[in-house]
């Protein structure tokens, strides 16, 4: 193989691997970094970050209250850090409108390898670990803003 034939593969390589750009568009996914706080009380009446950087609990016209912890993590392979949140104060008449989500948004530059701006984006897999001590409702919902209009997809 002359020099430049390896050169052109060695940019095929780096272009099409993960050194070529950010495969993960999920910043702080390992739950490494908790530069405001590693554990707060009392939360569950104003939206914020609390702890975990990237990660904001969205709070609405509830009267239930929570602990959220960045935690160490000894039972799930591969993984050293987790956020827990524990239920301090139960809302015991749930009305509708309350809502307790967490979120995390992606930047504009991080989603760009998903195509947003074309007609059709391309796939997207999100991953994550739940691990519960009692049955939970969970809603899992995506949302893509785009310059036509607002992109939703919720999935139970």
């Amino acid at each position: 193989m002359t020099k430049a034939a390896e050169l052109a593969k060695m940019g095929e390589v780096l272009t099409n691997s993960q050194l070529g750009g950010r495969r993960n568009i999920a910043i702080n996914g390992a739950m490494k970094i908790a530069q405001r706080s590693t554990s707060e009380t009392g939360l569950g009446a104003s939206t914020g970050y609390f702890t975990l950087d990237r990660y904001r609990l969205d709070c609405s016209a509830t009267a239930g209250r929570l602990t959220m912890e960045q935690v160490a993590v000894t039972d799930l392979s591969g993984f050293a850090n987790a956020m827990k949140l524990t239920c301090t104060t139960a809302d015991t008449s749930i009305a509708a409108g309350e809502i307790l989500g967490i979120r995390q948004f992606f930047e504009g530059q991080d989603v760009q390898q998903l195509k947003k701006a074309q007609v059709m984006l391309k796939n997207l897999l999100y991953l994550f670990m739940l691990k519960v001590m009692q049955t939970p409702h969970i809603l899992v919902k995506f949302q893509i803003l785009i310059i036509l209009g607002l992109l939703d997809n919720s999935f139970l």
